[in-house]
């Protein structure tokens, strides 16, 4: 035996274990790792952290664009919204004019006149009743598309 304790046999079979692990001059470790591990990890660790900052500027270029696109479509239904109130109301007025017109003109057509617009509101309201029973008679399926 030797200082360390160990016997002489002990020590060559140490020194047989670890000629195996290294083997001519290369440790196995290195040889089954994947390439990316023997790169330095720092550099792997800035390579990800450049890939990640690239990643998030896209995305924020990508959600600005997207917020913009998003205000400018807004910002046209308002304005068509806008264009078809004042048109809504220049008919609207158009439509009362010539009501009072009709009216004062021929004062027997004011109650044909009432009597048109009570028919017409009654079949509005009967073609609404019916389209909300067809749709409802829809199966499910047939009704989102």
């Amino acid at each position: 035996m030797d200082a360390s304790g160990l016997s002489v046999a002990s020590a060559a079979t140490a020194d047989a274990m670890e000629s195996d692990l290294d083997v001519s001059g290369h440790n196995l470790t290195a040889a089954i790792a994947p390439p990316s591990a023997t790169v330095p990890p720092q550099q792997t660790l800035e390579d990800l952290e450049a890939k990640r900052k690239k990643r998030l500027e896209l995305n924020r270029k990508a959600a600005q664009e997207s917020r913009r696109r998003k205000k400018m479509k807004v910002e046209e239904l308002q304005r068509n919204v806008a264009a078809l109130t004042r048109e809504n109301e220049q008919l609207q007025a158009e439509h009362d004019r010539l009501t009072e017109e009709l009216r004062r003109d021929d004062p027997e057509t004011s109650g044909e006149v009432d009597a048109f617009q009570a028919q017409n509101a009654a079949l509005r309201l009967a073609i609404y009743e019916e389209i909300e029973r067809l749709v409802g008679a829809m199966p499910p399926s047939a009704a989102g598309e």
